[in-house]
């Protein structure tokens, strides 16, 4: 299961919460049969999804485990983990940040500049965390910048401008 958002709060009268989706995307919302709800300590419960729609930057759903707002109260600030199998892009679509996670990212003379640690984002776009010798560093995960995605090898090349990596 994949961590994608938290519970923020009860909706409506019947069950429902709302779920704020970390990074805005929920093209695999329309997929989703079933989640999990993860507390701070690491417990985790299953639920089945009875109805789901889109919200701000987010999802409202309803589960056949939970049917009203006092119910769906205790839930919120749990964590929502979704299967992984849901972030996973075929061939053409846009990818999923996390299908890179690990991923060495290439320069444009295809010399490694560092691992890609993790994600972030700007408001604007998205961010790649970025860990070498020189420390950890933000990324613009751009179109213009982008060379070449390899899924066999586990590498993003990219054209980067000098001194984005610490380099001068």
């Amino acid at each position: 299961m994949k961590l994608v958002g938290k519970v923020k709060d009860a909706q409506g009268l019947r069950g429902e919460f709302y779920v704020l989706v970390f990074s805005g995307e929920i093209s695999w919302s329309a997929k989703l049969t079933h989640f999990q709800l993860r507390n701070e300590a690491g417990e985790s419960h299953d639920f089945k999804v009875k109805k789901i729609r889109p919200n701000k930057k987010g999802i409202v759903l309803s589960c056949e485990e939970i049917s009203d707002r006092t119910q769906a109260e205790k839930w919120i600030g749990f964590q929502f983990l979704i299967p992984e199998n849901l972030l996973v892009s075929k061939k053409g679509e846009a990818i999923y940040l996390g299908e890179i996670l690990n991923f060495s990212l290439l320069g444009e003379k295809e010399e490694v500049l560092g691992m890609i640690s993790g994600f972030s984002s700007n408001g604007v776009q998205d961010l790649l965390i970025v860990k070498n010798d020189k420390g950890e560093h933000m990324v613009p995960f751009v179109s213009p910048w982008i060379m070449d995605l390899d899924f066999e090898k586990r590498t993003v090349q990219m054209n980067l401008p000098a001194g984005l990596l610490g380099d001068e």
